[in-house]
């Protein structure tokens, strides 16, 4: 997996305790801490991922670096003089745990170079689908660590065939490459623009909620609008896009889902062209998921005693269920939802929005869900991927 080495603080810092390890003896173990307690777990893996290419997860990652730190000074005893991290990375990794078979000695600037050739857009210089994938996923797992939402968009270049038929292709090939400058020029340094093919593009936006995300698309959308397409000295004058945005995890549970629904927003806002369009659910703000009818609900009556539900689906926004006893409108209570054939347990604070009586004696209670936290964000939706995997 490419690490994102745009992300500079972070990048440095790793960089830093290197360069110090090789100049001196050994870093410390609370060197490495520092680094954990303020970027995670996944310091370890980008550090060995840099040091060796090898891939690891943060836990496995974190284990060997510390071995390593110990290898690292036992090394230094024996040889009875300094010894680099590098060195000792290379001796752990061959003879301690071999997992280099073969390694290389390679230029750090020549093997970039073959990494950014291999990650990035020949035309347009951004990165191309192949890293898009990679990043879209680790930024899905960024999410479960973290409970900071993120958003997509998808991006399309609005009657580009007209341009290539009046100006040519290579006029056409000048704006997709203005276009890409505008979009870096936009863009913090945690985002991720990349060109996803043709004459569509997508950036990642990390920790954006829809509301900001639009503000981003619309501050796109209007700058290329206002710039014009610059050819062999000619003003093209300027080309338009139309915009799509959706958000994980309330609009999605996975990568192809969410490619989806922001595929779903453009198709929206190229109907207008020039335009920006956010995923909407035609009939709910929220996507409902349906839920297994082994699956139980159970809330704390006005007496202190429990009434016991049946789930019918659920979403991020609330839950419907059925019961033989009515509750009262905007009451609080308190939710556990369970299932333990699949092992799936959530417990939340909820509002009873609406009541309807149905058949018999029993009623429809829809359900809103308090999440004033990320953490419980980030439950509610490892809950409704769990119903997902174990439903398909």
């Amino acid at each position: 997996m490419l690490k994102h080495l745009s992300d500079t603080g972070r990048h440095e810092k790793i960089n830093a305790l290197i360069k110090r390890s090789e100049a001196a003896t050994t870093i410390s173990v609370s060197g490495w801490a520092s680094l954990e307690k303020e970027f995670g777990e996944e310091i370890y893996s980008e550090a060995l991922y840099q040091l060796t290419r090898l891939e690891l997860s943060p836990p496995r990652a974190k284990i060997c670096v510390n071995d390593i730190l110990v290898h690292q000074a036992e090394l230094a005893d024996r040889l009875s003089r300094p010894v680099g991290l590098l060195t000792a990375v290379c001796d752990y990794f061959q003879y301690v745990k071999p997992m280099l078979n073969e390694p290389v000695l390679v230029e750090v600037r020549l093997l970039l170079q073959k990494e950014e050739g291999a990650y990035k857009d020949e035309l347009t210089g951004l990165f191309n689908r192949r890293y898009f994938n990679i990043e879209l996923t680790r930024e899905m797992e960024r999410y479960r660590r973290f409970g900071h939402p993120f958003s997509l968009l998808m991006i399309d270049v609005d009657h580009f065939k007209r341009v290539n038929d009046k100006h040519g292709h290579l006029a056409g090939d000048q704006a997709l490459r203005t276009l890409a400058g505008i979009l870096n020029q936009s863009a913090r340094l945690c985002d991720r623009a990349a060109r996803f093919g043709g004459e569509e593009f997508t950036v990642i936006l990390p920790q954006s909620c829809r509301e900001e995300a639009l503000i981003a698309a619309e501050r796109i959308r209007a700058e290329v609008a206002r710039t014009p397409v610059v050819y062999e000295g000619a003003n093209l004058g300027p080309i338009t896009v139309s915009v799509g945005v959706a958000t994980y995890p309330a609009d999605a549970l996975d990568c192809a889902q969410l490619l989806r629904r922001a595929d779903e927003a453009l198709y929206q806002a190229k109907r207008k062209r020039n335009h920006v369009a956010a995923f909407r659910d035609p009939k709910r703000q929220h996507p409902r998921y349906p839920i297994d009818s082994q699956l139980s609900l159970s809330l704390p009556g006005g007496r202190g005693g429990n009434l016991v539900c049946r789930a019918k689906n659920i979403s991020f926004g609330g839950l419907l269920c059925e019961t033989d006893s009515g509750a009262p409108a905007n009451s609080d209570v308190e939710v556990t939802l369970t299932d333990r054939d699949k092992n799936l347990h959530l417990a939340m604070r909820a509002q009873v929005r609406r009541m309807h009586k149905i058949e018999g004696n029993r009623f429809f209670l829809g359900l809103s869900f308090e999440l004033p936290t990320a953490e419980e964000q980030t439950r509610l939706t490892e809950f409704i991927q769990g119903l997902s995997q174990v439903t398909h």
